[in-house]
């Protein structure tokens, strides 16, 4: 039976809206369910970040080896403990809802904190896709960069449109091919996010074995 639920794709989507129509569904039929966030930059990381910036040491956190390896360190190991709580979480519930998870995790630490698209390959990368429980199920919203940009763009005010906008070309080139890299290694269910949100809560319910 499957324990967790892993919803991993670009920002726009659909991760959270399908999350919750499927805990929904899940719980229609008796089952616990608890929803769960594996983000990057996680809070630690996230807290070190704002106080370096506030002191004028982002930049050099971003542009130097050291600063990079810092942050790539902690930021795993921020990950290990997520992951170690979400699965002390699961011992308590029926099914879990991940979203998004460790896919992500990896395609944002490759683009934004090393600035390195090879990281997907590496060691480290296949470290963090080990924690994968094996009785887990993996689906990629497999989404165009311009329509997940416009789905952002209905919940931003005006003044955010152009800064959105301009992160289009960024998704198209780098994330999205390391999100169809990583689903096919890890051997993803791989759904047409530029669907309904009807459409795709069918199909997504259509690949559960429970």
């Amino acid at each position: 039976m499957i324990k967790l639920i892993a919803i991993s794709g670009l920002y726009g989507s659909g991760k959270t809206t399908q999350a919750y129509y499927l805990a929904k569904y899940m719980e229609s039929k008796g089952l616990s369910v608890k929803i769960v966030h594996l983000e990057s930059p996680n809070l630690l990381a996230y807290l070190v970040w704002k106080t370096l910036g506030k002191l004028g040491h982002k930049p050099q956190l971003i542009r130097n080896n050291y600063g990079i390896k810092f942050w790539l360190l902690l930021e795993i190991y921020c990950l290990f403990l997520k992951i170690l709580i979400i699965k002390l979480i699961s011992l308590f519930y029926n099914i879990i809802i991940a979203e998004p998870y460790i896919i992500d995790c990896i395609v944002t630490i490759a683009i934004y904190h090393v600035r390195n698209v090879t990281f997907v390959k590496s060691n480290l990368a296949d470290l963090l896709l080990r924690f994968i429980p094996r009785n887990s199920l993996i689906i990629y919203l497999n989404v165009d960069a311009e329509t997940a940009t416009l789905r952002r763009i209905k919940r931003r005010t005006p003044n955010d449109l152009g800064i959105i906008e301009k992160k289009v070309d960024r998704w198209s080139k780098l994330k999205k091919p390391l999100y169809d890299y990583l689903a096919s290694k890890t051997g993803a269910c791989i759904i047409n996010g530029n669907l309904s949100i009807t459409e795709v809560h069918k199909m997504i319910v259509k690949n559960l074995k429970i």
